[in-house]
């Protein structure tokens, strides 16, 4: 069904992968999401769809059926892993195109599975991507504002104008990255690795916040406007 030529049966495709996932997660769970992720990938190829040109002045579409392919692993791997019904497992979203895509904060309340086990009704949890492999995805004006992105690996990734706002992303390997015109505001960059970062400004770094006891490593990263080395003088995590 995710090969098909026709949109509806690739959404139908996924709706089922999404279903199986939610409703018998130690089953099929991670068969569910290696799937998913390789659409993500390396989607079908549609005629009738408007590709990115690529164009920094055009604003980025992600293709539907990408798009619902990203909710659904949203969805899944954070009821999945916060039910506790979930073994080790990293989301694979190597080389992906996913400019203008936008990471969901999942309502558990929604979800096609039982609800969790104290979870309130109207209980929301925010995008869960630890340890997720972003490496050289294009994420131009990616929408990830409050994403738990600990030790995610963003190496040579393409973040231009990505929305990082108050995400989680200590540990994470941020080396050789694009994050031109990215909001960090809030963002925790505990211990993550910006070595090489492009892009980045003082100004874009000093919103962001980290452990002044572990802060984010910035060995030789120049700000891309002023060429002087960026220094880490951000905020506490508690102020």
């Amino acid at each position: 069904m995710l090969g098909s030529d026709f949109l509806s049966v690739r959404l139908g495709g996924i709706d089922a992968l999404r279903y199986l996932a939610e409703n018998h997660p130690k089953q099929y769970h991670i068969q569910a999401m290696r799937l998913l992720c390789a659409f993500v990938r390396n989607p079908t190829k549609d005629g009738g769809v408007r590709p990115n040109t690529g164009d920094p002045d055009e604003d980025p579409n992600l293709r539907e059926d990408v798009q619902v392919a990203l909710d659904a692993i949203c969805a899944c791997h954070e009821i999945n892993v916060v039910g506790g019904n979930l073994t080790q497992f990293c989301l694979d979203f190597r080389h992906a195109d996913l400019r203008g895509a936008r990471f969901p904060i999942v309502d558990i309340s929604t979800s096609i599975g039982p609800p969790l086990s104290g979870s309130l009704p109207s209980e929301q949890i925010k995008s869960l991507l630890n340890q997720a492999d972003f490496t050289r995805a294009r994420l131009h004006s990616a929408y990830m504002p409050f994403a738990k992105l600990m030790k995610a690996n963003f190496t040579s990734a393409d973040l231009p104008k990505a929305n990082l706002a108050e995400s989680n992303l200590s540990s994470a390997n941020l080396t050789d990255a694009n994050l031109s015109g990215a909001s960090l505001r809030d963002a925790n960059l505990s211990g993550a690795s910006l070595y090489g970062v492009r892009g980045l400004t003082q100004d874009q770094l000093d919103e962001a916040r980290a452990d002044p006891n572990n802060p984010p490593r910035l060995s030789m990263s120049l700000d891309t406007e002023t060429k002087k080395f960026l220094i880490w003088r951000g905020k506490p995590l508690d102020d």
